[in-house]
C-alpha cells in the first residue's frame, strides 16, 4: 500500500515537472525575444526535455512491472547518471559519438530492451533475467564512466565508451 502511494506521488510530481517544463518551453517559443539564445549545436540536436521525459517513461515502465527489484535498481541508477550527465554532454560535446549514444539510450534503446523483456511470459522473464541484469550492469558501468569523463573533461576516452555502448545496445534481449 505504501509503495503504491509513493509510486503515485512520484508519478504526480514528475507529471507536474514535465507540465511546467513544457509550459515554459511553449512560452519561450511564443516570445523568442525574452528567451536566451540557444547555441546552434543544441538547437540541431534532440530536445533535452524530451530525452528526460523518455527516461521518466522508462522509469514508469519498470516501476509498473514491479519486478525484479534488481532490474528496477539498475535502471534507476542508469537513469540517474544519464540525467545528471547528458545536459553537460549535449552542451560541451554536441558532435561526439558518445553524446549521440547517450541520446539514443534516452530516446529509445533502454526503453526498447526493457519493453522486449517485459513482453516475455513469466517463464521467459525468468530464463532471461540474468542476461538482462548483466547487460544493464554493463550499461550502468559505461554510463557512470561517461559521467566521469564529462566531469573530468577526458575527451580522449569518448570514442571508446561510445563504442562499448553501441555494442551493448546493438544486441537484442
Amino acid at each position: 500500500m505504501l509503495n503504491t502511494f509513493l509510486f503515485i506521488l512520484i508519478a504526480v510530481i514528475a507529471a507536474a515537472v514535465i507540465f511546467v517544463l513544457a509550459r515554459r518551453k511553449k512560452t519561450q517559443a511564443e516570445n523568442p525575444e525574452s528567451s536566451p539564445a540557444a547555441p546552434a549545436a543544441a538547437a540541431s540536436g534532440p530536445d533535452i526535455h524530451l530525452l528526460l521525459e523518455n527516461l521518466f517513461q522508462v522509469n514508469l515502465l519498470v516501476r509498473l512491472q514491479a519486478e525484479p527489484v534488481a532490474v528496477i535498481q539498475l535502471v534507476e541508477e542508469i537513469i540517474d547518471d544519464t540525467r545528471s550527465t547528458l545536459p553537460a554532454m549535449m552542451e560541451r560535446y554536441p558532435d561526439e559519438t558518445l553524446t549521440y549514444r547517450m541520446e539514443k539510450i534516452c530516446e529509445k534503446d533502454l526503453n526498447a530492451q526493457l519493453k522486449e523483456f517485459f513482453d516475455l511470459s513469466p517463464d521467459g522473464r525468468e530464463k532471461y533475467v540474468d542476461d538482462l541484469i548483466g547487460r544493464l550492469e554493463d550499461v550502468k558501468r559505461l554510463v557512470h564512466r561517461a559521467r566521469e569523463i564529462v566531469e573530468q573533461n577526458e575527451v580522449s576516452e569518448f570514442k571508446m565508451i561510445a563504442r562499448e555502448l553501441e555494442i551493448k545496445f546493438g544486441q537484442g534481449v
